[in-house]
């Protein structure tokens, strides 16, 4: 029995080890992309500004991006938005596991998207997501 644990304590260290070139290559990404957020936003492009006039070309769906675009920059706000950290532990997760899954559920609202995906009728959960982003149903 402790040759079996011995042998599973290694291979984990095994991997845990195999990791490290990659996890010193996130460290390095993920500080760079700190680094490069903090120095382009002082770009004049990037700041805030009153627009008097601006050419804007209707199109059918202009409302609609208006109220998603809304809903996204809500959630960012919410309780329930989630930091880069969240999405890092998971990839860690997925890089420390022998069997890594296809897809990991990240972020605070994913559960009971996927619950209420998983619950409802088609009809039904798109309803749901129309009121999460308080669009007009087209029916």
């Amino acid at each position: 029995m402790e040759l079996v644990a011995s042998a599973r304590l290694r291979r984990a260290q095994e991997r845990i080890e195999a990791m490290r070139p990659f996890a010193d290559r996130m460290l390095e990404l993920m500080a760079g992309t700190a680094r490069a957020s903090a120095s382009v936003r002082g770009l004049p492009l990037l700041q805030r500004r009153d627009v008097r006039t601006a050419a804007i070309v209707p199109t059918p769906y202009a409302a609609q991006a208006k109220l998603v675009g809304g809903g996204l920059r809500a959630a960012d706000q919410m309780r329930m938005a989630s930091g880069p950290e969240v999405v890092a532990e998971a990839v860690a997760k997925a890089v420390q596991s022998a069997k890594p899954r296809t897809r990991y559920v990240v972020g605070g609202g994913a559960r009971g998207i996927l619950l209420a995906e998983a619950v409802l009728p088609d009809r039904g959960f798109d309803r749901f997501i129309q009121m999460g982003y308080r669009l007009a149903s087209r029916t």
